[in-house]
C-alpha cells in the first residue's frame, strides 16, 4: 500500500514540476509546489502558458491521479479502522485475563490459607498405609506370628495373627474414613463431636 501511494504521489509531483517549470518560462513567476496539480494548471491557463499535452490530457491524468488517491485514502482509512477493531479487540481480551489471572490467584490464595496446617491424603488408602497404621495401633503386628504363639493363645481366645490383622486394618479403614470425610464426621458438625468428647 505505501509503495502504491508513493508511486501515485511520484507521478502527480513530476506533473507539478513540469507544469511549475513551463509557467516559470515563459512568466518568469515560480508557482509554489504547496499547490495542487489542478490548481497549477488554471494558473498556467491564465497566465496563458500553453503547455506540450492537452487540456483533455491534463484533466484526464488529474482526474486519474485524483481517483486513486481517494480509493487509496479509503483503503488506508479501511485499515486503520480494522487495526483499531483487532486492538480495541487485544485490549478487551487482555483485560479480560487479567481479570481471570486476578481471580485465580485469589482463589489459590484462599486454598493456601485454608490449607494451612493441614496435610494431603489419598482418599483411598493403599494397603501399606493401612498395615502401617494398624502396627501403629498395635505394634504386635508388625511382628509376623505374634499372637499365633501358644503363651498368647489363651489371653486372645484363639484368634490368629491373621485375622488380627485382618481386623486391625479394617478398623483402621474406618477411621481412615473419618479422617478425609467420608464416615460420620464433617466440618459442620465439629463442635457437636467436640462437645461430646468433652462430655458435654
Amino acid at each position: 500500500m505505501s509503495m502504491r501511494r508513493e508511486n501515485i504521489e511520484e507521478q502527480a509531483m513530476r506533473l507539478r514540476s513540469y507544469v511549475s517549470e513551463a509557467v516559470c518560462a515563459a512568466t518568469g513567476v515560480t508557482l509554489p509546489m504547496t499547490q495542487t496539480l489542478d490548481q497549477m494548471v488554471r494558473a498556467a491557463a491564465k497566465a496563458g502558458v500553453v503547455l506540450s499535452i492537452s487540456t483533455e490530457t491534463q484533466m484526464h491524468a488529474i482526474e486519474m491521479l485524483s481517483n486513486q488517491l481517494r480509493l487509496l485514502e479509503i483503503c488506508l482509512q479501511a485499515e486503520r479502522d480494522q487495526l483499531k477493531s483487532e486492538l480495541a479487540g487485544l485490549r478487551t481480551g487482555y483485560e479480560a485475563y487479567e481479570s481471570v489471572n486476578k481471580g485465580l490467584k485469589a482463589e489459590v490464595e484462599a486454598l493456601r490459607k485454608e490449607r494451612e496446617g493441614m496435610a494431603l491424603v489419598p482418599v483411598t488408602p493403599s494397603e501399606g498405609l493401612l498395615m502401617s497404621m494398624a502396627i501403629r495401633n498395635d505394634h504386635a503386628l508388625g511382628c509376623p506370628g505374634y499372637y499365633d504363639q501358644k503363651l498368647l493363645g489363651r489371653t486372645n481366645n484363639g484368634v490368629s495373627h491373621a485375622r488380627m490383622v485382618e481386623c486391625a486394618i479394617a478398623e483402621m479403614r474406618k477411621l481412615h474414613e473419618e479422617v478425609v470425610g467420608a464416615g460420620f464426621y464433617s466440618p459442620k458438625r465439629e463442635s457437636d463431636y467436640a462437645a461430646m468428647g468433652k462430655g458435654d
